[in-house]
């Protein structure tokens, strides 16, 4: 298996032989993040020199790369749907012959994009802007004026001239397909999406929501929920941690903090960090490590230092995931079980984590521990994570190798499933690798194909 790096190398090799500009259909939206780091690296202005859409519509790499992935939605639903009325004719003893199509699902239209078919310079640049901070602010259209040398009166005459439409529409639609994003997770509320978007308030949201749409945000999720499995239907959804449970990754982060910290005096034992760090946040590891160091630390210059040799450990060690897991996690997913992902580790981390150890596709949602206030042994990241697989807690199963991350499903009303390791006692990765897949592969899963409930219970 080629590493993510060796492919990035030879998508930047191809990206160099392409006109400019130019766009870029893109397989998959995990290959198309690939692409947008190494036009990045190759100095490639996204959309204005290369313009790239990917499929699957995943919003972990749609939202994790910059500027954010265009990608067009994948008809799972119909296919299966289409496939599964296929299936009973056939058994019903219908030949069943020809060809059966499926159309692909809407384009979700992002900033890697949307803005390279604009030829005035000044308006392709104020239309990027918008509707990168139209996400977060709510601009007007006298704030574009701050941002180049032409009246609001000749601004209005571009835009009309080359959009078909005024600035303040153009402001509208921005800020409303972010909205439209936001509320398709159901882990936010209308007073955190109002906060993010920069409304006064959720009333405020709610009613711009409906003089634009004519609908009120409730009803907008309402016809969303119909395609989400039904709480209590008869599915049980296994979550994830990460770090220590799909691969060895704990250790390297306990060599970055380590050596990050000894650079300015402090020392961090192995055994104090698997015992009291493990499974816990970044931003929660920093702050303990401040509290305790020498005088004249300089917490800023160790979160920088302690992530630059993270990524060196990385680049010079490589990852994999234990032997075996892989396997196990595809049987789950023949059995048809949502399987989810919630790592103390920041969203950013999980996604270039799992692309590197080829575990990208597995999992139907990511929570991360820059997406919760309170880290594990708190159960909010696990809470989160089952309301985004659509499961009730009380049929979540939790695979962890921590003692935090363990207390966490346990306060969140989850089985846990312990995977234990021995990090103290300083184990090769080989050796703990070898004990996660007794554990995993030879006694939990059986016991977990016994807590499925069978097709057609509860």
């Amino acid at each position: 298996m080629r590493t993510w790096r060796e492919v990035q190398t030879e998508v930047a090799a191809f990206l160099q032989a392409l006109p400019r500009p130019c766009g870029l259909f893109v397989v998959d939206d995990s290959l198309a993040a690939v692409v947008l780091r190494a036009a990045d690296t190759l100095g490639l202005k996204v959309p204005r020199d290369l313009a790239v859409i990917g499929y699957g519509d995943d919003h972990a790499y749609c939202y994790a790369s910059y500027p954010a992935l265009s990608s067009m939605v994948h008809p799972a639903r119909e296919i299966g749907r289409l496939a599964a009325g296929l299936l009973a004719r056939q058994m019903d003893g219908e030949k069943v012959e020809g060809v059966s199509r499926v159309a692909i699902g809407k384009t979700v239209g992002r900033e890697s994009s949307d803005t390279l078919a604009i030829d005035d310079p000044v308006v392709r640049d104020l239309v990027g802007w918008i509707r990168q901070a139209s996400a977060h602010d709510a601009i007007r259209v006298s704030d574009l004026t701050d941002r180049c040398a032409l009246s609001a009166t000749t601004i209005k005459e571009r835009f009309a001239r080359h959009l078909g439409h005024s600035p303040k529409q153009e402001i509208k639609e921005a800020r409303l397909r972010h909205l439209r994003r936001l509320l398709e997770d159901p882990v936010l509320g209308l007073s955190e999406i109002a906060e993010r978007m920069g409304f006064a308030s959720a009333h405020e949201l709610s009613r711009f929501f409906a003089s634009a749409t004519g609908s009120r945000p409730s009803e907008f999720r309402a016809r969303l929920s119909q395609g989400r499995p039904a709480p209590g239907a008869g599915v049980l959804a296994v979550i994830f941690d990460m770090d220590g449970t799909l691969f060895d990754s704990e250790t390297i982060f306990y060599e970055a903090f380590s050596r990050a910290f000894a650079e300015q005096g402090g020392q961090l034992r192995r055994e104090d960090y698997f015992r009291h760090h493990s499974g816990t946040t970044n931003e929660a590891i920093e702050s303990h490590l401040a509290e305790i160091a020498p005088a004249g630390f300089d917490a800023v210059r160790f979160a920088r230092a302690w992530r630059d040799w993270f990524n060196s450990l990385l680049d010079s060690e490589g990852l994999r995931p234990f032997p075996d897991v892989v396997d196990a996690l595809g049987q789950l997913r023949e059995l048809g079980v949502p399987l989810a992902l919630a790592s103390s580790s920041d969203v950013a981390d999980i996604a270039h984590l799992l692309e590197m150890t080829g575990l990208d596709d597995i999992f139907t949602c990511r929570t991360g521990g820059d997406e919760v206030e309170r880290g594990k042994p708190d159960p909010e990241i696990f809470l989160r994570a089952a309301r985004r697989v659509g499961i009730p807690a009380e049929r979540c199963v939790v695979v962890e190798d921590s003692t935090a991350g363990v207390a966490a499903a346990r306060a969140a009303g989850m089985r846990v499933i312990h995977v234990e390791r021995s990090p103290d006692r300083n184990d090769s990765a080989a050796a703990v690798a070898s004990r996660t897949v007794t554990t995993l592969a030879q006694v939990e899963w059986s016991r977990l194909n016994e807590w499925i409930p069978a097709p057609g219970t509860v």
